[in-house]
């Protein structure tokens, strides 16, 4: 009995094992789950959707529709904003200011001499703008052998007046070039060859049809008011050359304003001289008007827009 004691013992240790393996454990779940689980079908674009809540790049990429999306307007960036505007006055270039800053003072220079030597016939000038009586003294003193004096006043003009096409046509943009003289020199050379012609047509008008006094006096008055506008166009040079680039513009645009007053002022003193013999003679006014008034405008926009 004692010996069956143990084995008993351990045939029931066996069977409770056997037993144990055929029951399920609690604490183990991988035998709970379906040996088989059902997988719906895979939609078409699903696992676009099925993307990570925290990028958000993938998320707005699925919900963009499929089309074409309009055109959007992309505002520029700190780092791409348009450049300012480019400085136009030539100052900035090296090749250039160096030679204008000569010519200004050349004609600083000879403005200086003028006014020591005809300080008496400038201010008279001035004056005789709107005086027909100091104006025929004037006359009569060009004609006493005082011309050298209105001639380099009108010299000093045609210089200063050469100077602002040429800083017009740089602050326009119609000169491009890198230079200062080949420029410089064509506009002069060609404004000059006009202003010469202009007078040697009045003389030629004056000789052909009797009305040489009157030829004469306007041509003269031609060259007062040159003188006028060349004292006038010294310190606009300077402005348009120097100023700071906010004022430029104003410089210009109301040099021009005055100009094209003083032009209109000499037309109609102009037609006071002429008042005599205009209506016996309109067909030759007005040729005169466009060979002598109007060619030499044309002229000169042919050359900006050209040689330019």
């Amino acid at each position: 009995m004692p010996r069956i004691t143990p084995l008993v013992s351990l045939l029931l240790l066996l069977g409770n094992l056997g037993f144990g393996q055929s029951t399920a454990n609690p604490f183990e779940l991988q035998p709970r789950l379906p040996e088989t689980t059902e997988v719906a079908p895979a939609v078409e674009g699903e696992a676009d959707r099925l993307v990570n809540p925290f990028e958000l790049r993938p998320r707005l990429e699925a919900r963009i529709p499929d089309k074409p999306t309009p055109a959007v307007r992309v505002a520029l960036r700190p780092d791409r904003a348009p450049t300012a505007p480019v400085d136009r006055r030539p100052v900035g270039d090296a090749a250039i200011g160096g030679p204008l800053f000569l010519v200004n003072g050349l004609i600083l220079l000879l403005t200086t001499l003028l006014l020591i030597v005809s300080q008496r016939y400038v201010s008279r000038i001035l004056r005789g703008l709107g005086s027909d009586e100091i104006m025929r003294s004037l006359y009569r003193d060009r004609m006493a052998g005082y011309f050298g004096q209105f001639l380099a006043g009108y010299s000093l003009f045609v210089l200063s007046a050469s100077l602002y096409l040429y800083l017009l046509g740089r602050y326009e943009g119609l000169l491009t070039e890198a230079a200062f003289w080949r420029p410089f020199a064509q506009i002069t050379g060609v404004f000059a060859g006009l202003t010469i012609l202009r007078h040697l047509v009045l003389a030629a008008l004056g000789r052909i049809f009797p009305i040489q006094p009157e030829t004469s006096r306007y041509s003269f008055s031609i060259m007062i008011f040159g003188i006028a506008a060349g004292l006038l166009l010294i310190p606009t040079n300077l402005l348009i050359a120097y100023a700071p680039a906010d004022l430029t513009s104003t410089v210009v645009y109301g040099s021009l304003g005055v100009l094209a007053v003083g032009y209109l002022w000499r037309a109609v003193w102009g037609l006071r001289i002429a008042g005599t013999f205009l209506p016996s003679r309109f067909f030759h006014f007005l040729l005169y008007l466009c060979a002598v008034e109007i060619a030499p405008v044309v002229v000169l926009y042919k050359l900006f827009t050209n040689s330019f």
